[in-house]
């Protein structure tokens, strides 16, 4: 998960973490917005208020969890 993140949330906390050396956080977190209440999650995604990659299919259906290619597992329309 931490080297090769396929959720776009998760991509877009871990590039949140500040790397000595490394480009500023500021150019490369782009989260935006307020996390969901967790006693009134949004429908769909829960992450979708916040995810970059957010489309009306996130709203609507819920991703199920999957197995990518290999072997991780995810829950997201999009990862991949």
């Amino acid at each position: 998960m931490f080297s090769a993140p396929t959720h776009p949330y998760t991509q877009s906390l871990l590039a949140a973490v500040p790397i000595v050396g490394g480009a500023r956080v500021t150019e490369t977190f782009w989260l935006e917005g307020e996390p969901p209440n967790p006693t009134n999650l949004p429908s769909g995604c829960r992450f979708r208020t916040r995810c970059p990659r957010a489309e009306a299919r996130c709203a609507q259906q819920e991703p199920e969890l999957r197995r990518l290619a290999d072997g991780r597992m995810t829950a997201c329309h999009f990862a991949q």
